[in-house]
């Protein structure tokens, strides 16, 4: 379907026609990813280190974090499907041409949700689960990523990158509940000390209040979303942390004695429903603890100009009268199950557009933006255009 703008006829007639800008930009940051995923490694870097970086993302209702170890790229757990457009978004708003590895907590679809689109959109070195999840985390691997090699990591299990050491300290015990048997994981960086919580319920929490000092952290990422069947005062009296991260939704708010006994505890916590995205910096410099929604800022008019079906592409417009960076936008099938990132370095002109190509355009067009090789357009079908903060700015029916 084509769209008509408010756009002078003079700056229409330029549909389709790439700058040079723009290819410059695009092949730059092509070039870049390439660079990355060629030699980017899992191990002490040889620059100057980069510090800390997690980033808590906001993915609904389920846990995902993306974090930077001096420069070696890692997750733990990768949310709900519903989730991934925010996890593809901070891919490629931060540069990330490899990750180091993904490890899973266990394997309920909020913690495992979006593992098929990290790993069909970069490459990974390897993938760590428990023994509940492997073989459904295998099975996503083989045919989303065959090249990452899955392991099962065991209570004491510890994977290095560099000046980061990743130790499961949990599960302590043997446990009915599957979440009971998530695996805990304590990150490790410089003096740094993050305590990923999983979905433990008590129980569980019980046994990992024997390990003493050892489950103490700078930062806890709240068990089972704040739910209350976790997260005891004598547990946050052990941690001791500073922050506490939540990872929910606005509709499911944590349970009030949950956040009671933080308030009481003298915890700053974050509930990523309210706060959006999180950002933890640190490594050497105190930590802080930063919401990217804070810099939020009023997107561009970026508009949907086109979705042809026979053409097999689509077409956004610049209708602003100034230039726009459209690095991390995102445009999306109507069922959600197909999503194309623009790139970093992504910019157009005021009035400017650029197609990015599906199915058999993708031979005829081999210098355009390459969606995937599949159609995906059928009659009806709605595309969806969403800026870099997650905002739908426009739609369009095929």
């Amino acid at each position: 379907m084509l769209r008509s703008t408010e756009i002078p006829a003079k700056r229409r007639a330029r549909r389709g026609k790439r700058s040079f800008s723009i290819r410059k930009s695009l092949a730059a940051a092509l070039a870049l990813i390439a660079i990355l995923t060629a030699f980017a490694g899992c191990a002490e870097s040889a620059g100057a280190d980069s510090g800390l970086e997690v980033f808590f993302l906001d993915v609904g209702k389920g846990d995902a974090a993306l974090i930077n170890a001096g420069g070696n790229w890692i997750m733990i757990d990768t949310g709900p499907e519903e989730g991934f457009p925010e996890i593809g978004r901070q891919l490629v708003l931060n540069g990330v041409g490899r990750l180091c590895a993904v490890f899973l907590t266990h394997g309920h679809s909020d913690h495992i949700g979006g593992l098929n689109g990290v790993l069909s959109m970069i490459p990974c070195g390897a993938l760590y689960t428990n023994a509940d999840a492997l073989d459904e985390a295998g099975r996503i691997a083989r045919k989303a990523s065959p090249e990452t090699a899955v392991s099962e990591l065991k209570t004491g299990g510890e994977v290095s990158f560099g000046k980061a050491r990743i130790t499961a300290i949990g599960p302590a015990g043997a446990y009915e509940a599957e979440n009971d048997r998530s695996l805990v994981l304590m990150l490790r960086y410089g003096d740094t000390k993050i305590l990923f919580a999983a979905d433990q319920l008590f129980e569980a929490e019980s046994g990992l209040l024997s390990l003493g000092d050892k489950i103490k952290a700078d930062v806890l990422k709240v068990a089972h979303h704040g739910a209350a069947d976790s997260t005891s005062a004598e547990f946050l009296e052990a941690v001791k942390p500073e922050y506490a991260v939540i990872p929910t939704d606005s509709a499911d708010r944590p349970a009030r004695r949950v956040t009671d006994a933080l308030e009481e505890s003298g915890i700053k916590y974050f509930v990523l429903g309210d706060t959006g995205t999180m950002l933890l910096t640190g490594g050497g410099s105190g930590l802080k603890m930063e919401a990217l929604r804070s810099g939020m800022s009023e997107s561009p008019d970026i508009r949907i100009l086109a979705v042809d079906r026979s053409a097999e592409f689509v077409e956004v417009i610049n209708a602003s009268d100034t230039d726009a960076d459209i690095s991390g936008w995102c445009i999306r099938t109507g069922n959600g199950s197909d999503i194309f990132f623009f790139p970093a370095g992504t910019s157009l002109k005021a009035g400017e557009s650029l197609r990015v190509y599906s199915g058999k355009a993708v031979k005829k067009n081999p210098e355009g933006l390459v969606w995937t090789e599949r159609k995906i357009w059928g009659k009806g079908e709605t595309c969806s255009l969403y800026d870099r903060y997650g905002r739908q700015a426009d739609e369009l029916k095929a």
